[in-house]
């Protein structure tokens, strides 16, 4: 079954603004999130671009099991109450179901970029999902030294002929110098730019580790 991977984007909270990379700080909202039943691994950060925006991030086995964790009232509840350490706004929530292997290699990269796809009126799905096909494989392929991690992607689930990509990278600078440089890349990139709208953000991720 493919894994899905929730990506939660929100305004940061000053205390995780000043402190991005402590445990101590998350934990009372990541330990609930970490334990919850098809929860696999939880990542948090800040974008690179705009350090107001933090990000959780969190791999499950199905969507359905991040349904449960919402509908137990009472250990939600005191998530939404503890993640304030994290994050003080309503965020943004993307799932990203994953059509090709696994995330773990993007998301532990030292940065990870996020890409939205949107098709636009009128364009067609099957060619936007074939160019899509086309930027995963050829990301994958092209070697280490640009500073790739690989690539994975597929549909997001809330949003109808939309899509992500989610790139391991050394840093953002290596993205960009990549997408217009490796013709391989090049080519379907500026195809998918006459069919969809694309937006990209770059997060430095660290994966959280329970511990008591």
């Amino acid at each position: 079954m493919p894994l899905v991977v929730e990506i939660a984007d929100a305004l940061a909270a000053d205390a995780f603004l000043a402190s991005p990379r402590d445990p101590n700080l998350v934990k009372p909202a990541l330990d609930i999130v970490a334990e919850a039943q098809g929860s696999l691994r939880t990542y948090y950060g800040l974008q690179t671009e705009e350090r107001k925006h933090s990000y959780l991030v969190n791999v499950w086995d199905a969507i359905q099991s991040h349904h449960d964790l919402q509908a137990n009232k009472a250990v939600y509840g005191e998530f939404k109450k503890n993640i304030t350490s994290l994050a003080k706004s309503h965020p943004d929530i993307l799932h990203v179901q994953i059509k090709n292997g696994d995330p773990y290699k993007a998301l532990n990269a030292p940065v990870t970029a996020f890409t939205t796809i949107s098709l636009n009126p009128g364009e067609s799905k099957e060619l936007l999902e074939e160019k899509v096909r086309e930027v995963t494989e050829a990301g994958n392929s092209i070697p280490a030294s640009w500073g790739s991690y690989g690539i994975v992607s597929g549909p997001i689930i809330e949003k109808e002929a939309t899509y992500a990509l989610i790139i391991g990278w050394d840093s953002a600078e290596a993205h960009w110098k990549t997408v217009t440089t490796v013709p391989e890349l090049v080519n379907p990139l500026t195809e998918i730019r006459g069919l969809a709208d694309i937006g990209s953000a770059h997060i430095a991720l660290v994966e959280y580790k329970r511990h008591d």
